[in-house]
Protein backbone atom coordinates (compact mmCIF):
# COMPACT_ATOMS: atom_id res chain seq x y z
CA UNK A 1 0.00 0.00 0.00
CA UNK A 2 0.86 3.34 -0.67
CA UNK A 3 1.00 5.12 2.88
CA UNK A 4 -1.05 7.91 3.11
CA UNK A 5 -3.16 7.29 0.34
CA UNK A 6 -6.91 7.50 0.89
CA UNK A 7 -7.82 4.36 3.24
CA UNK A 8 -4.69 2.24 2.35
CA UNK A 9 -3.45 2.52 6.31
CA UNK A 10 -6.66 1.28 7.22
CA UNK A 11 -6.27 -1.29 5.25
CA UNK A 12 -3.31 -2.67 6.34
CA UNK A 13 -3.99 -2.58 9.57
CA UNK A 14 -7.41 -4.60 8.87
CA UNK A 15 -5.01 -7.25 7.12
CA UNK A 16 -2.96 -7.34 10.28
CA UNK A 17 -5.82 -8.05 12.34
CA UNK A 18 -7.07 -11.21 9.85
CA UNK A 19 -3.44 -12.42 9.81
CA UNK A 20 -3.21 -12.49 13.96
CA UNK A 21 -6.69 -13.69 13.85
CA UNK A 22 -5.39 -16.70 10.89
CA UNK A 23 -2.32 -17.34 13.23
CA UNK A 24 -4.54 -17.91 16.32
CA UNK A 25 -7.16 -19.56 14.44
CA UNK A 26 -4.41 -22.20 12.87
CA UNK A 27 -2.68 -22.22 16.51
CA UNK A 28 -5.88 -23.54 18.29
CA UNK A 29 -6.88 -26.23 15.52
CA UNK A 30 -3.55 -27.35 16.33
CA UNK A 31 -4.07 -27.57 19.83
CA UNK A 32 -7.63 -28.94 18.97
CA UNK A 33 -5.75 -31.82 16.77
CA UNK A 34 -3.20 -31.81 19.33
CA UNK A 35 -5.92 -32.82 21.68
CA UNK A 36 -8.21 -35.19 19.78
CA UNK A 37 -5.18 -36.86 19.23
CA UNK A 38 -4.42 -37.94 22.57
CA UNK A 39 -7.57 -38.61 23.46
CA UNK A 40 -7.91 -41.07 20.34
CA UNK A 41 -4.43 -42.67 22.10
CA UNK A 42 -6.30 -42.93 25.35
CA UNK A 43 -9.82 -44.40 23.85
CA UNK A 44 -7.57 -47.25 21.86
CA UNK A 45 -5.78 -47.91 25.20
CA UNK A 46 -8.90 -47.84 27.31
CA UNK A 47 -10.44 -50.25 24.29
CA UNK A 48 -6.92 -52.61 24.23
CA UNK A 49 -7.11 -53.03 27.94
CA UNK A 50 -10.95 -53.86 28.34
CA UNK A 51 -10.84 -56.48 25.60
CA UNK A 52 -7.81 -57.97 27.71
CA UNK A 53 -9.98 -57.96 30.59
CA UNK A 54 -12.92 -59.67 28.58
CA UNK A 55 -10.65 -61.94 27.24
CA UNK A 56 -9.45 -63.19 30.43
CA UNK A 57 -13.00 -62.84 31.95
CA UNK A 58 -13.95 -65.43 29.49
CA UNK A 59 -10.97 -67.60 30.35
CA UNK A 60 -11.54 -67.76 33.58
CA UNK A 61 -15.64 -67.76 33.37
CA UNK A 62 -14.49 -70.90 30.71
CA UNK A 63 -12.09 -73.18 32.19
CA UNK A 64 -12.77 -72.31 36.44
CA UNK A 65 -16.41 -70.74 37.09
CA UNK A 66 -18.51 -72.71 34.60
CA UNK A 67 -16.54 -76.01 34.72
CA UNK A 68 -16.46 -76.10 38.75
CA UNK A 69 -19.89 -75.33 38.91
CA UNK A 70 -20.86 -78.52 36.95
CA UNK A 71 -18.34 -80.85 38.58
CA UNK A 72 -20.30 -79.64 41.73
CA UNK A 73 -23.41 -80.51 40.05
CA UNK A 74 -21.97 -83.81 38.68
CA UNK A 75 -20.58 -84.46 42.29
CA UNK A 76 -24.22 -83.74 43.71
CA UNK A 77 -25.74 -86.38 40.83
CA UNK A 78 -23.53 -89.09 41.85
CA UNK A 79 -24.04 -88.35 46.13
CA UNK A 80 -27.82 -88.72 44.97
CA UNK A 81 -27.57 -91.92 43.04
CA UNK A 82 -28.65 -90.60 39.70
CA UNK A 83 -25.55 -92.44 38.06
CA UNK A 84 -26.46 -92.25 34.32
CA UNK A 85 -26.71 -88.23 34.59
CA UNK A 86 -23.59 -88.24 36.64
CA UNK A 87 -21.52 -90.14 34.06
CA UNK A 88 -22.76 -87.85 31.38
CA UNK A 89 -22.18 -85.04 33.11
CA UNK A 90 -18.53 -86.01 33.93
CA UNK A 91 -17.69 -87.05 30.54
CA UNK A 92 -18.61 -83.75 29.54
CA UNK A 93 -15.62 -82.05 31.99
CA UNK A 94 -13.20 -84.48 30.51
CA UNK A 95 -9.81 -84.14 32.56
CA UNK A 96 -11.20 -81.24 35.06
CA UNK A 97 -9.75 -82.28 38.55
CA UNK A 98 -10.64 -85.69 38.85
CA UNK A 99 -13.78 -86.08 36.84
CA UNK A 100 -12.09 -89.39 35.40
CA UNK A 101 -11.84 -91.03 38.61
CA UNK A 102 -14.93 -89.73 39.81
CA UNK A 103 -16.04 -91.32 36.23
CA UNK A 104 -14.63 -94.73 37.16
CA UNK A 105 -15.99 -94.44 40.45
CA UNK A 106 -19.80 -93.82 39.63
CA UNK A 107 -19.74 -96.79 36.69
CA UNK A 108 -18.62 -99.22 39.83
CA UNK A 109 -21.21 -97.78 41.98
CA UNK A 110 -23.63 -97.57 39.02
CA UNK A 111 -22.66 -101.56 38.03
CA UNK A 112 -23.48 -102.20 41.99
CA UNK A 113 -26.89 -100.67 42.08
CA UNK A 114 -27.49 -102.90 38.81
CA UNK A 115 -26.37 -105.68 40.20
CA UNK A 116 -28.64 -105.00 43.69
CA UNK A 117 -31.64 -105.19 40.95
CA UNK A 118 -31.14 -107.77 39.35
CA UNK A 119 -29.67 -106.18 35.94
CA UNK A 120 -26.47 -109.00 35.74
CA UNK A 121 -25.91 -107.75 32.26
CA UNK A 122 -25.71 -104.33 32.63
CA UNK A 123 -23.58 -104.87 35.57
CA UNK A 124 -21.30 -106.84 34.15
CA UNK A 125 -20.36 -104.57 31.59
CA UNK A 126 -20.40 -101.25 33.75
CA UNK A 127 -18.06 -103.44 36.28
CA UNK A 128 -15.98 -103.99 32.68
CA UNK A 129 -15.71 -100.24 32.20
CA UNK A 130 -13.74 -100.11 36.02
CA UNK A 131 -12.04 -102.76 35.13
CA UNK A 132 -8.61 -101.31 33.09
CA UNK A 133 -8.40 -98.74 36.65
CA UNK A 134 -8.48 -101.63 38.98
CA UNK A 135 -6.88 -104.57 37.13
CA UNK A 136 -5.50 -106.26 40.16
CA UNK A 137 -8.37 -105.28 42.70
CA UNK A 138 -9.81 -108.65 44.35
CA UNK A 139 -13.34 -107.12 44.89
CA UNK A 140 -13.77 -106.38 41.18
CA UNK A 141 -12.72 -109.32 39.85
CA UNK A 142 -14.87 -111.36 42.38
CA UNK A 143 -17.53 -109.50 41.37
CA UNK A 144 -16.81 -109.83 37.82
CA UNK A 145 -16.72 -113.56 37.79
CA UNK A 146 -19.37 -113.68 39.96
CA UNK A 147 -21.56 -112.32 37.19
CA UNK A 148 -19.73 -114.10 34.47
CA UNK A 149 -21.33 -117.39 36.13
CA UNK A 150 -24.36 -115.91 36.62
CA UNK A 151 -24.53 -115.30 33.13
CA UNK A 152 -22.88 -118.26 31.76
CA UNK A 153 -20.33 -116.89 30.47
CA UNK A 154 -17.70 -119.50 31.47
CA UNK A 155 -14.42 -118.65 29.66
CA UNK A 156 -14.92 -115.21 31.45
CA UNK A 157 -15.18 -116.30 34.47
CA UNK A 158 -12.39 -118.70 34.13
CA UNK A 159 -10.05 -115.95 32.98
CA UNK A 160 -11.23 -113.72 36.26
CA UNK A 161 -10.66 -116.36 38.77
CA UNK A 162 -7.07 -116.90 37.37
CA UNK A 163 -6.13 -113.44 37.36
CA UNK A 164 -7.34 -113.69 40.70
CA UNK A 165 -4.89 -115.94 41.02
CA UNK A 166 -2.23 -114.17 39.68
CA UNK A 167 -2.70 -111.28 41.90
CA UNK A 168 -3.71 -113.92 45.37
CA UNK A 169 -2.10 -117.54 44.52
CA UNK A 170 -3.70 -118.62 48.00
CA UNK A 171 -7.38 -117.45 47.39
CA UNK A 172 -9.32 -120.33 48.66
CA UNK A 173 -12.73 -118.66 46.55
CA UNK A 174 -10.59 -118.75 43.07
CA UNK A 175 -9.32 -122.31 43.31
CA UNK A 176 -12.62 -123.69 44.67
CA UNK A 177 -14.59 -122.14 41.43
CA UNK A 178 -12.02 -123.16 38.90
CA UNK A 179 -11.99 -126.63 40.60
CA UNK A 180 -16.00 -126.42 39.40
CA UNK A 181 -15.40 -124.89 36.06
CA UNK A 182 -12.86 -127.70 35.09
CA UNK A 183 -14.16 -130.45 36.93
CA UNK A 184 -16.30 -132.37 33.98
CA UNK A 185 -13.85 -130.63 30.72
CA UNK A 186 -10.23 -130.90 31.76
CA UNK A 187 -8.97 -133.58 34.52
CA UNK A 188 -6.13 -132.45 33.98
CA UNK A 189 -6.08 -128.76 35.57
CA UNK A 190 -8.91 -130.06 37.93
CA UNK A 191 -6.93 -132.29 40.16
CA UNK A 192 -3.82 -130.09 39.49
CA UNK A 193 -6.46 -127.06 41.11
CA UNK A 194 -7.91 -128.95 44.07
CA UNK A 195 -4.05 -130.53 44.97
CA UNK A 196 -3.43 -126.99 45.38
CA UNK A 197 -7.00 -126.27 47.40
CA UNK A 198 -5.82 -129.52 50.00
CA UNK A 199 -2.18 -127.97 50.28
CA UNK A 200 -3.39 -124.65 51.20
CA UNK A 201 -5.80 -126.27 53.63
CA UNK A 202 -2.60 -128.09 54.80
CA UNK A 203 -4.32 -131.45 53.36
CA UNK A 204 -0.83 -132.34 52.45
CA UNK A 205 -1.58 -136.27 51.31
CA UNK A 206 -4.85 -135.16 49.47
CA UNK A 207 -2.94 -132.60 47.52
CA UNK A 208 -0.24 -135.62 46.83
CA UNK A 209 -3.02 -137.60 45.83
CA UNK A 210 -4.72 -135.03 43.63
CA UNK A 211 -1.27 -133.99 41.65
CA UNK A 212 -0.42 -137.63 40.84
CA UNK A 213 -4.01 -137.84 40.02
CA UNK A 214 -3.12 -134.99 37.50
CA UNK A 215 -0.36 -136.48 36.37
CA UNK A 216 -2.20 -139.81 35.44
CA UNK A 217 -4.48 -137.25 33.20
CA UNK A 218 -1.85 -134.77 31.34
CA UNK A 219 -2.17 -135.09 27.62
CA UNK A 220 2.05 -135.69 27.63
CA UNK A 221 4.54 -135.08 29.99
CA UNK A 222 4.98 -131.34 29.38
CA UNK A 223 2.22 -130.71 30.80
CA UNK A 224 2.64 -133.15 33.66
CA UNK A 225 5.41 -131.26 34.93
CA UNK A 226 4.28 -128.55 36.81
CA UNK A 227 1.91 -131.35 38.62
CA UNK A 228 5.32 -133.53 38.93
CA UNK A 229 7.03 -130.47 40.54
CA UNK A 230 4.41 -129.49 42.99
CA UNK A 231 4.20 -133.46 44.11
CA UNK A 232 7.87 -133.24 44.42
CA UNK A 233 7.63 -130.43 46.84
CA UNK A 234 5.57 -132.48 49.04
CA UNK A 235 7.60 -135.63 48.69
CA UNK A 236 9.53 -136.09 51.98
CA UNK A 237 13.95 -137.60 51.48
CA UNK A 238 15.32 -137.02 47.79
CA UNK A 239 14.64 -140.68 47.11
CA UNK A 240 11.11 -140.14 46.83
CA UNK A 241 12.02 -136.61 45.37
CA UNK A 242 13.71 -137.95 42.46
CA UNK A 243 11.20 -140.56 41.48
CA UNK A 244 8.79 -138.17 42.00
CA UNK A 245 10.45 -136.15 39.61
CA UNK A 246 11.27 -138.44 36.57
CA UNK A 247 13.57 -135.53 35.24
CA UNK A 248 15.84 -133.25 36.11
CA UNK A 249 15.46 -130.29 38.55
CA UNK A 250 15.69 -127.71 35.90
CA UNK A 251 13.10 -129.28 33.47
CA UNK A 252 11.04 -129.51 36.50
CA UNK A 253 11.08 -126.11 37.18
CA UNK A 254 11.24 -124.25 33.81
CA UNK A 255 8.41 -127.18 33.26
CA UNK A 256 6.73 -126.06 36.29
CA UNK A 257 6.95 -122.58 35.59
CA UNK A 258 5.44 -123.07 32.50
CA UNK A 259 2.59 -125.32 33.29
CA UNK A 260 1.44 -123.77 36.34
CA UNK A 261 0.92 -120.23 34.23
CA UNK A 262 -0.73 -122.27 31.70
CA UNK A 263 -2.74 -124.09 34.04
CA UNK A 264 -3.94 -121.29 36.85
CA UNK A 265 -3.85 -118.09 34.72
CA UNK A 266 -5.71 -120.19 32.31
Amino acid sequence: TIPGWKDADERADQCRKKIEILKSEVVLALKIAEEQGKRRKKIITASVIAACLIIALLFVLFTEIIPNSQYNDAVALMNDGKYEEAISAFKDLDDYKDSKDKLAEIHYLNANALMNDGKYEEAYAEYRKELPHKQNDIELLTKLAHLALILEKREDAKAYYGKMLEVDPANILAHEQLIDLFVHEDKFRYYLLRGNLHALQQQLSYAKSDYKKAIENAKDEEEALPARFLYAGLAEGQEKLQEALGHTPVQVFVGATIGLIAGLLL
